[in-house]
């Protein structure tokens, strides 16, 4: 009996090791130099004021029944922050094309329009994967935040990164 107790829990161990998620780190984003989360006045000194949007977001971290609201958008050329004047603002969007030059840093790999799903594969592991191979018409991706319940999605097109948005769940 202790036998065969010692082999399933081998075999929960293994197979919970195998494949794990490399969950996303807000930590190891950057931004042109920047972090990820930002204070107001620094997203206007480094970018100027930007269109200011009102995205009445009816769910979510952003939404205007949260702690912290009303939430706004500083919109710029290809990308937004979004935060309150009481929160600090976050990256929210960035859009990519392969002759932007506009990238974001994660860690030590540069995404930019000529990043590739494999190159994702490469960052993020056996999930993202599966994930493609399983899925081969889907060209969005959910990855979660390693602390949260939050993430980002990185979405493709002919297998090039197009856009990478900041994902909360309702």
């Amino acid at each position: 009996m202790k036998f065969r107790l010692i082999i399933i829990l081998l075999i929960c161990v293994s197979s919970s090791s195998f494949g794990q998620v490399k969950a996303f780190d807000f930590s190891k984003l950057t931004f042109k130099g920047l972090e990820f989360r930002l204070s107001k006045d620094l997203v206007i000194k480094t970018f100027g004021l930007g269109e200011i949007i009102d995205p009445q977001y009816e769910c979510g971290f952003y939404a205007n029944d949260q702690q912290g609201a009303p939430f706004y958008q500083m919109s710029f050329n290809s990308f937004n922050y979004i935060g309150s004047d009481s929160e600090k603002f976050i990256l929210e969007n960035v859009y990519f094309n392969l002759d932007s030059g506009l990238s974001i840093q994660y860690d030590r790999w540069t995404l930019n329009g000529q990043t590739t799903k494999a190159d994702l594969v490469e960052i993020f592991g056996d999930y993202v994967k599966t994930y493609f191979a399983n899925n081969p018409e889907v060209n969005d991706i959910l990855i979660y935040d390693a602390n949260g319940d939050d993430g980002v999605i990185f979405t493709f097109k002919e297998n090039r990164l197009i856009s990478f948005r900041y994902w909360s769940p309702c």
